[in-house]
Formats: C-alpha cells, sequence, structure tokens
C-alpha cells in the first residue's frame, strides 16, 4: 500500500473482537455463502416489507445492474420458497 492506507490497515479494538467472537460462524460455512435468516422469511413477505420510499430505495441499491444480472443468468434457478 501508500502512507495513506497505512491509517487504514489498523482495526478498532471492538471489530477486532467481534470478528474474534464470530470466527466460528465465519469459519462453519462455505465462503461466499449467504447468510439466510431462519426461518427464512417468504418471497412475497419480503416485498411487502419493502419501504414506502421504492425509487428512493432503487437509486441506492443499483436495482438496474441486478435486474439485468437476473435477466442474463441462465442457469439461475429460482428457491421454491419464492415460487407462486
Amino acid at each position: 500500500g501508500t502512507k495513506h492506507l497505512r491509517n487504514t490497515q489498523t482495526y478498532p479494538v471492538p471489530f477486532a473482537q467481534r470478528i474474534v467472537n464470530i470466527r466460528g460462524d465465519l469459519i462453519q460455512g462455505r465462503p461466499m455463502e449467504p447468510l439466510i435468516p431462519s426461518p427464512c422469511p417468504l418471497g412475497p413477505q419480503i416485498l411487502s416489507s419493502t419501504p414506502e420510499d421504492v425509487e428512493g430505495l432503487f437509486a441506492t441499491a443499483d436495482l438496474g445492474s441486478v435486474y439485468r444480472y437476473l435477466r442474463g443468468g441462465k442457469g439461475l434457478q429460482l428457491p421454491p420458497h419464492w415460487r407462486p
């Protein structure tokens, strides 16, 4: 790194303690495996809890790129709890 990045290489103690506390959870799962809440909410429940400011949410989350990715994904499969 550069001398400007050196300050970013020191983690705060509370952050390090939190990583130590969740270490078991981190090594138990597969790399890049999403954390799914238990019980996992159904798709319609998630959509019904969407904030009223959908336009702001759309702009902030860059959902356009997500939609383009999903539409182009030939091997993507919809999980059973999202199916009507």
